[in-house]
């Protein structure tokens, strides 16, 4: 036979009971302390409750096959009812404190420290020096240092004149040899192109009476190996009356032949010019003759045309 129902039974009826004290006691808890004129609020305390389960009953002994013991009478299972717990006194509400009015600080007024004023004594100053008149410069002496001074200017106006005309005089010098000198080089250059033109004349005198004693003499009467034959007398020119005289260069070699021959001077008619030039290149001349010896020349020709003859 079970006894759990029981137990179930018996804790909930002591929690009830508990709880209901619990309920009654708590207004008049809090209406004691309360404060007509504060109302508070209740203050709800939490109840635990505790659950005891009993020990559980011992096993039964095993009967021996011998003796057929009787089953023993049912243990009544008592309910253990739980101790009840303290009542947890109310905290009583806890009083705020009244703001303290604060006491008005009152200043302590220090006396002004009156300062003594030092008294220095005086300063005693020293005696002002007593000046002495200065004694009055005799007319004599002030006069000989005036005149002492007038001489000093004055020397030093000499010096300083004396010192302007010697630079004046050194520049006026130095000016003149500077002109001198330039003088100088300007007479040297003269002679140097004087000298310079002399020379050159010199040297081309030279050279001229070197290429005249080299060069081919020039003349005007040449000889001839035999008679010139006159020369013939243009128709044209002729039946025109034209006359003139026309001179004929001729080039000569060392032996006398014609190299060259050129019309030296026209007659104004082309006829009577090739008619001259012709007549001239057949004659036979001879060569001209220096220090013995036979040299080239050049032969000047008249050859006149003239109808009187």
């Amino acid at each position: 036979m079970s006894t759990r129902p029981y137990h179930v039974t018996g804790f909930s009826l002591s929690v009830l009971i508990h709880a209901g004290l619990a309920l009654l006691l708590m207004p008049l808890l809090f209406a004691a302390d309360q404060k007509p004129l504060e109302p508070e609020k209740p203050i709800e305390l939490p109840l635990e409750l505790a659950m005891f389960e009993p020990k559980a009953p011992e096993p039964d002994p095993v009967p021996t096959p011998a003796v057929a013991p009787q089953p023993p009478p049912p243990v009544a299972k008592t309910l253990v009812k739980p101790k009840p717990e303290p009542k947890p006194e109310p905290k009583k509400p806890e009083k705020k404190p009244e703001p303290k009015q604060a006491k008005p600080v009152e200043k302590k007024i220090e006396p002004k420290k009156v300062l003594e004023k030092r008294v220095e004594p005086p300063v005693k100053l020293p005696p002002k020096p007593v000046e002495k008149a200065l004694p009055k410069p005799d007319p004599a002496v002030l006069e000989r240092r005036l005149a002492q001074q007038r001489q000093q200017a004055l020397a030093q106006q000499r010096a300083a004149e004396q010192a302007e005309l010697q630079q004046q005089r050194e520049q006026a010098a130095a000016q003149a040899e500077l002109q001198h000198q330039r003088q100088l080089q300007a007479q040297a250059a003269a002679d140097a192109r004087r000298l310079a033109q002399q020379r050159a004349q010199q040297e081309a005198a030279a050279r001229a009476a070197q290429q005249a004693a080299n060069a081919t003499p020039v003349m005007s009467s040449p000889r001839f190996r035999q008679r010139p034959r006159q020369p013939d007398y243009p128709r044209a020119a002729m039946e025109a009356g034209v006359e003139g005289t026309a001179i004929v260069r001729v080039t000569l070699s060392s032996g006398g032949s014609i190299t060259a021959i050129s019309l030296h001077r026209s007659t104004g008619h082309a006829a009577l010019d090739a008619a001259a030039v012709k007549a001239v290149r057949g004659w036979s001349f001879m060569p001209a003759v220096r220090n013995g010896q036979a040299i080239a020349s050049i032969v000047q020709v008249p050859v006149n045309f003239r109808l009187s003859d």
